[in-house]
């Protein structure tokens, strides 16, 4: 994908006018790339379709909605068979979903499994590094200091056993402290190369803040303004053949309550495995029969 372009079919999307009539249209040209990757990885044989064909890629992705694990109740089968037009009157949310479905199936080929694969290897072997830096400067450190020691000791043992006099100690202090302090710089450096929090390769599919009793999960997302928002997912049905669901998003003033209301989730969890792992499991096995 170009830079910039995941914004632009998003915009277009949410704009509910479409333009999908034109070839150069971002949501037609995502959905060609994507049919045309799943289509050459995964051996699909979709209906000839092109940008330049207006609906052509649509009954396509009829095609392979039909034949995906996750069907779409929203959208009857013979709507593809309407082309460009018929894509263009379905709602934001509609389409959201369809596009979704797509990018799921070609999350499916070799060649995007791959691509994850080696992202994330390349980002676990660079925190590697760091981290390896770290222990190696701050080692090396400690050396320096025992160094330190150890000279002064030893010009004092040369004087025969007579202290040394302040400017000599401010000396040899001088001159190993200069190496320490640049051996300080590099464990720093290489601190500063880790993440603040434990984070994952953008390829890695992200997983929610938390998910509470009622089937909803929190999401924390980047997005196109590279701002942090968190998300609602109403997870609805668990039928996995048809999902249901629901998505919001909450505004800067709300964010302070929803993570209040996370952080209370979480601590009632902890209370909670700690009154399980205190109790003996005769206990437990019998306050479970006579619930």
């Amino acid at each position: 994908m170009k830079k910039g372009q995941a914004e632009s079919v998003i915009r277009e999307i949410m704009r509910r006018r479409g333009r999908c009539r034109l070839q150069y249209s971002p949501v037609v040209q995502i959905h060609v790339q994507l049919l045309s990757l799943i289509q050459k990885d995964m051996g699909k044989k979709f209906p000839p379709f092109k940008a330049s064909d207006n609906g052509s890629w649509f009954r396509a992705l009829g095609q392979c909605v039909s034949e995906s694990q996750c069907a779409l109740r929203e959208v009857s089968s013979d709507i593809y068979d309407g082309g460009v037009d018929a894509y263009n009157v379905l709602g934001s949310s509609i389409k959201l979903k369809l596009l979704n479905i797509l990018c799921d199936e070609a999350l499916c080929t070799i060649t995007l499994r791959n691509w994850i694969d080696k992202q994330n290897s390349q980002f676990v072997d660079s925190e590697k590094e760091a981290k390896e830096k770290i222990l190696v400067a701050r080692d090396k450190e400690k050396q320096l200091r025992q160094k330190m020691q150890d000279e002064v000791a030893k010009a004092i043992i040369e004087k025969s056993g007579a202290s040394l006099s302040v400017s000599e100690h401010e000396v040899l202090v001088r001159q190993i402290k200069r190496e320490v302090i640049q051996v300080h710089e590099d464990v720093c450096q290489a601190i500063r190369m880790l993440p603040r929090k434990r984070q994952r390769s953008d390829a890695v599919r992200t997983a929610p803040i938390i998910l509470d009793v009622s089937g909803r999960a929190f999401w924390k997302l980047r997005v196109y303004t590279s701002e942090n928002y968190i998300l609602l997912q109403d997870i609805g049905t668990l039928d996995p053949v048809a999902p249901s669901e629901k998505w919001f998003v909450y505004d800067v003033e709300q964010k302070p309550d929803v993570e209040k209301y996370i952080s209370s989730i979480r601590t009632k969890r902890v209370k909670i495995h700690k009154v399980k792992d205190s109790l003996p499991t005769a206990i437990v096995g019998e306050n479970l029969k006579h619930a």
